[in-house]
C-alpha cells in the first residue's frame, strides 16, 4: 500500500497505518478502492485455510518431508497463515518467476522437490519441480495440464496418502524386480548343473514367480490414508 500512501492521507477515507497493519497481520490482503484523486474505501480478502491443513503438515513432517510456502501474498498475511498451519519456512510477495527461482534453489540444495499448486502463477514451478501436484477441482486448466499429478477431489489431506502410496509402490516394484532377476539366475545355474529339469525351471521360475509378483503387488492396496 506504500504506493498509495499519499492518496490515503489526502483522502476523506479515514484509515490509519495501524489499521492496515492489523488487517495484514490477520492474514488478509488489502485492496484499495478509489477514483483518480482519492481512496474511497478498501476491501480485505483472505484465503480460506483448507480443512486438516495443520494435520497434513504435521503428518508430512513426521514422514521426514519438509514443507515450504511460496506465495504472492504480502509478508504479514503469509506468515499468519503459515503460523496457523505449522509451516516454518515462508517466502512471500512472489511473482511466478520468483517462485521458479526459489524452487530451483531449494532443489539444488536439498534434492527432489514436490510442488503443490492450483493457480496460473504456480504453473512454471509445477513444471520445473521433480513432481508437480495440482489441486484438480479448484485448480486452473494450466496448472492441471502442467502438473504430473492432479488430486481431483481437491482434498489436501490426500497428500500424505499420495506420498505413502508412492513409497510403498516403489518398494514393491524393487522387490519384484530383484526377486525375478535372482530367481531367473538361480534357475539358469541349477539347470546348467543338471539339478533341476526344464519343466521344473519353467514351473518354478515362470508360473511360481508370476504368482508371487501378483500377490506381492496386492500389498499396494493395503496402504491407508494416514489421517484416517
Amino acid at each position: 500500500y506504500a504506493a498509495n500512501e499519499s492518496l490515503i492521507e489526502g483522502s476523506s477515507f479515514d484509515i490509519s497505518r495501524d489499521e492496515i497493519n492489523r488487517y495484514s497481520s490477520e492474514g488478509k490482503t488489502i485492496v484499495f478502492v478509489g477514483n483518480d484523486k482519492n481512496v474511497i474505501g478498501l476491501i480485505t480478502v483472505s484465503d480460506k485455510i483448507r480443512q486438516n491443513a495443520s494435520e497434513v503438515i504435521s503428518d508430512l513432517k513426521d514422514n521426514g518431508i519438509e514443507t515450504i510456502m511460496l506465495t504472492g501474498d504480502n509478508k504479514m498475511a503469509a506468515h499468519k497463515v503459515a503460523e496457523e498451519i505449522g509451516i516454518q519456512h515462508v517466502f512471500s510477495n512472489l511473482l511466478p518467476e520468483d517462485k521458479l527461482n526459489i524452487l530451483d534453489t531449494i532443489r539444488n540444495k536439498f534434492g527432489d522437490v514436490a510442488m503443490v499448486g492450483d493457480g496460473i502463477n504456480d504453473a512454471p514451478a509445477l513444471a520445473r519441480a521433480n513432481i508437480g501436484i495440482a489441486m484438480g477441482a479448484a485448480g486452473s486448466d494450466v496448472a492441471i495440464e502442467t502438473a504430473d499429478v492432479a488430486l481431483m477431489q481437491d482434498d489436501i489431506s490426500k497428500l500424505p496418502y499420495l506420498f505413502s502410496l508412492s513409497h510403498k509402490t516403489m518398494g514393491i516394484i524393487k522387490q519384484n524386480i530383484s526377486l525375478a532377476i535372482a530367481v531367473k539366475l538361480l534357475c539358469v545355474i541349477l539347470a546348467v548343473l543338471g539339478i533341476i529339469t526344464l519343466m521344473m525351471s519353467v514351473g518354478f521360475g515362470d508360473l511360481g514367480l508370476t504368482l508371487f509378483v501378483i500377490l506381492n503387488s496386492f500389498r499396494i492396496g493395503m496402504v491407508k490414508d494416514p489421517l484416517f
